[in-house]
């Protein structure tokens, strides 16, 4: 995964408002129903649950602080929409309420129904001045 963080259209400066994550299977991972996969966000400010909400053809965010959009980077040769298979590269997009602040501690899970689930830790940067900034990894 790889984790691109960005303000959000009424952004407050130096806060993060939404979250796009970059996900792929790994060789011999089995495909990734999004509509039982449920992503966790655990910051400072709270801890929050996302679901599927739909597929799109652009890098939009939502505006629902309860729902995740995908929007597939690149298809493979088995692609299905609102799933995940060899050779799919997406985006899971969500948006953030509160906004995650500098120098803060974030934790999201990707946990589908069956199988193992996904975590990856990061902080925030001392300093968010850019529109865009990769958080994760760092």
């Amino acid at each position: 995964m790889n984790v691109v963080a960005s303000d959000a259209i009424d952004a407050t400066p130096h806060k993060v408002g939404d979250l796009r994550i970059l996900v792929r299977l790994l060789a011999g991972s089995a495909g990734l129903n999004f509509n039982n996969t449920v992503l966790t966000l655990d910051t400072p400010g709270g801890s929050y649950r996302y679901t599927y909400n739909e597929t799109i053809d652009t890098d939009r965010v939502s505006s629902s602080t309860s729902k995740y959009n995908i929007y597939y980077v690149q298809v493979g040769t088995m692609y299905q929409t609102g799933y995940l298979n060899h050779g799919d590269v997406a985006k899971i997009i969500l948006h953030i309420e509160p906004e995650i602040e500098e120098n803060q501690n974030v934790r999201i899970k990707l946990i589908p129904r069956v199988g193992q689930y996904t975590q990856i830790e990061f902080d925030t940067p001392d300093s968010m001045n850019q529109r865009m900034i990769s958080v994760w990894p760092s």
